[in-house]
């Protein structure tokens, strides 16, 4: 599968970039030059565990399928293709039911009453 169009599935489920976060697989990605404020010998620590990894970006962080992924973690990369391929795979009816969402919500803001002042 187009690993770019995983990464533009997956981009749309971010929520936050920051100085250290974990990844739902365990691993820790922090940046250790970013100008962030550590605690005394956080960076240190952090530098010696074998469960982290220092990158030279801000760590991107995703929420997908209750749980927070890092982006540069490749722990969620086989799942994240499957799910993309069944979404391909049922695009139409994806559609379908959104537009259904759609419509409902319509009907039911339509029935509020207009309050004015």
């Amino acid at each position: 599968m187009d690993r770019d169009k995983i990464l533009r599935f997956a981009d749309a489920f971010v929520v936050q970039s920051g100085c250290r976060h974990m990844c739902k697989c365990g691993r820790i990605f922090y940046e250790p030059h970013g100008g962030w404020d550590w605690t005394d010998g956080e960076i240190e620590a952090l530098s010696v565990d074998s469960k982290a990894t220092s990158i030279d970006h801000p760590v991107g962080l995703f929420h997908f399928e209750g749980a927070d992924y890092v982006w540069d973690c490749t722990c969620w990369h086989k799942r994240m293709e499957r799910v993309v391929a069944w979404v391909d795979a049922h695009s139409t009816e994806i559609a379908k039911y959104l537009n259904a969402e759609k419509k409902n919500a319509e009907l039911k803001a339509s029935l509020m009453p207009t309050v004015e002042r």
